[in-house]
């Protein structure tokens, strides 16, 4: 679900990532130090998705930023061209670099914009980022300011000085050691343990294996569905394959059915009650939306590729109750071990529907001081659909 953000909330987009560590999931949401940027003098924390956010603001911005210990510069220039991959697909593809030992990665991005004061603006860009570490071909051929190649040095220097004291560390442990040859023997013998129970877990199947992104059928498989039972493939439609998607898959006699708030096309036995008593709430409350189910023009090329029509009247109530819907359906497949979309069980989805509910929960300054966040303002959804099978 896309909607666009006001210039209010993007100026609080690091100071709430700090407020947000706890909903940070352990070894999947790398926190970014931001060292230097070419769009403020300020020394940052926050998460890749934020900082990807941020760094479209500005048609090119330049970052020196720390993960793990590990220093990168990363590029972000706003592009032309139109990319069906979204902002968590950028996000998925750089967690994959870092992890990796290349020394750059280039992807594209879409993001909805709005960074005018005028609620009813709304705009999608196409970004090109690249993140390179800060050694190798890439990084060797950039010419960058004085300040940052000091800062750069000092850096390194510190890491390479950090390092020789842990490897003295080391040596004069291991000369102890062998003063004291219980010691020793007590060493040997854990590693031998270690290293059995290591390849036990890898003969039993429970060694993690990360997930990578990857084209099957022609679709991209997008989302880790682990042993969850469901649909696989999540498509998104646009103007160039929502009626050729239609010509081949029937869906004129109840074979699907919809969801308002994610603009998802499920099979139709997977709508049960419950979902059925919150979509009667979404059609009832947001009857442009629900005109848009019954025309189906969501798999209409001429309606998708008409970008007026897409921009359909919202408000944050929407967003907020999208959240909570969201989470549910999370739950519910955690709980049950099916799920309805691959979407339904993306950590990613869920830490966003969490970070919006704590901004909207805890909102700056005293009781009454403020207009709370959710109100009744204009928005503009812009609708993109899709289909889970």
């Amino acid at each position: 679900m896309s909607l666009s953000r006001a210039t209010s909330e993007r100026h609080s987009i690091f100071n709430m990532a700090r407020f947000f560590n706890y909903s940070s999931i352990e070894d999947k949401d790398f926190t970014v130090s931001v060292l230097s940027n070419s769009m403020s003098g300020d020394h940052e924390e926050c998460y890749i998705q934020d900082l990807l956010i941020k760094a479209a603001q500005d048609k090119i911005s330049r970052l020196i930023i720390s993960i793990k210990n590990q220093n990168f510069i990363l590029y972000t220039v706003q592009v032309p061209e139109t990319s069906l991959s979204t902002i968590e697909d950028a996000v998925a593809t750089l967690d994959q670099f870092i992890r990796s030992g290349r020394s750059s990665v280039s992807t594209f991005y879409r993001i909805d914009t709005n960074f005018s004061d005028s609620n009813q603006k709304v705009d999608t860009c196409t970004c090109m980022t690249t993140l390179s570490r800060s050694r190798g071909t890439f990084f060797e051929s950039l010419s960058l300011p004085i300040a940052d190649s000091e800062l750069l040095k000092t850096l390194e220097s510190h890491e390479r000085q950090g390092v020789r004291e842990k490897f003295r560390t080391l040596l004069k442990f291991a000369g102890q050691s062998w003063k004291d040859h219980l010691v020793v023997r007590v060493l040997f013998w854990s590693a031998i343990a270690s290293l059995c129970v290591f390849v036990a877990a890898i003969s039993q199947g429970h060694f993690h294996k990360t997930f990578h992104q990857y084209y099957e059928n022609g679709i991209w498989v997008r989302y880790d569905l682990k042993s969850s039972q469901g649909p696989k493939y999540q498509l998104q439609f646009t103007h160039h394959n929502a009626s050729s998607w239609a010509a081949k898959n029937p869906h004129d006699n109840g074979e699907w059915a919809f969801r308002i708030d994610d603009q998802a096309m499920i099979p139709a036995h997977l709508m049960d009650e419950e979902e059925m008593l919150y979509q009667r709430w979404f059609q009832k409350r947001y009857p442009e939306k629900n005109q848009i189910r019954l025309n189906q023009d969501y798999i209409k090329d001429s309606w998708l590729g008409d970008p007026d029509k897409i921009q359909v009247p919202s408000d944050k109530q929407f967003h907020m109750a999208h959240c909570v819907r969201a989470l549910r359906r999370y739950w519910q497949a955690k709980e049950t071990g099916k799920h309805v979309c691959p979407r339904d069980i993306d950590y990613r989805h869920m830490k966003h529907c969490l970070d919006s509910m704590d901004e909207w929960a805890f909102p700056d300054g005293e009781r009454g001081s403020i207009k709370p966040v959710v109100d009744s303002g204009t928005w503009k959804l812009i609708w993109e659909t899709k289909v889970c099978f």
